[in-house]
């Protein structure tokens, strides 16, 4: 791993550390608020300041750090798990299967994912982080699937899973065991790149007033520091560089990761 896949790491899992233990690290629990101290410079008490109503900053950034996450992991683990299913089935058994589930994934490809994961949101009136997640994943499967589809193609075709198919091996076994671990690698760095886009997704739906509601989110954060940019600056250069730090922490070691498991990148 190179030292820009490394320094990727160390931000990952930091955030991980952060995100997991975000009750004990932050110095307000969520929710706490001090409504006589509005808008308040940062001082002992408050590093980063408050906002509007008095929520600590730096607690409000460590409760919106297992927010993303779980997000952006839990976005990805069933676009994933979804898109390998259904492109392994494609892929594997072809003919009138691989045309109508191509099909089908063509459709979702041509929609804009992020517009429909708004209308959806939106129709769910007060929308959940599992509201959110499931949104998201509406057409965040479909590239998965077209991408294991076409990994799929080639593996079965080469001779140990012809070798496996000749020995009466089931299409189950031959899927678990000598397709499913020989498309991994494509797979893990699409979506180490998806997660970093699941946090900004749902950062932008809180930003536009429509994400979860009942949880501290950077983009709600973000959105309120940048109508109070001029009074308290902290908010927003604070929520917007923590979605920076993660986004290019999440990129450096997805680029590493790429350089590492895909031979067509060496």
């Amino acid at each position: 791993m190179n030292t820009m896949g490394w320094f990727g790491t160390v931000i990952v899992l930091a955030l991980l550390l952060v995100g997991s233990f975000s009750e004990l690290l932050a110095p307000y629990a969520e929710g706490h608020h001090d409504s006589a101290q509005p808008l308040a410079p940062a001082s002992d008490d408050h590093p980063l300041g408050t906002t509007e109503d008095g929520t600590d900053v730096l607690s409000a950034l460590c409760h919106g750090t297992r927010v993303a996450l779980i997000v952006g992991f839990a976005t990805v683990a069933l676009s994933v798990f979804m898109g390998t299913t259904i492109g392994l089935i494609s892929g594997y058994w072809g003919g009138w299967t691989d045309e109508i589930i191509m099909r089908l994934t063509e459709i979702f490809l041509s929609f804009p994912g992020f517009l429909l994961a708004l209308l959806i949101v939106f129709a769910l009136g007060e929308a959940t982080m599992l509201g959110v997640i499931l949104a998201l994943n509406v057409t965040g499967w479909a590239g998965y699937a077209r991408l294991v589809r076409g990994q799929t193609l080639v593996v079965k075709q080469r001779g140990f899973v012809l070798a496996a198919k000749g020995l009466g091996a089931s299409p189950f076994r031959i899927i678990r065991v000598h397709l499913l671990p020989n498309i991994l690698g494509p797979v893990t760095v699409q979506a180490t790149f998806g997660i970093a886009g699941a946090i900004l997704a749902e950062s932008t739906l809180s930003f536009l007033g429509v994400g979860p509601q009942d949880v501290t989110s950077w983009g709600a954060l973000l959105d309120e520091g940048a109508v109070l940019f001029l009074k308290t600056p902290s908010m927003a250069l604070a929520s917007g560089g923590a979605l920076f730090i993660t986004v290019l922490g999440i990129n450096l070691l997805g680029d590493s990761l790429r350089d590492r498991l895909d031979p067509k990148s060496l």
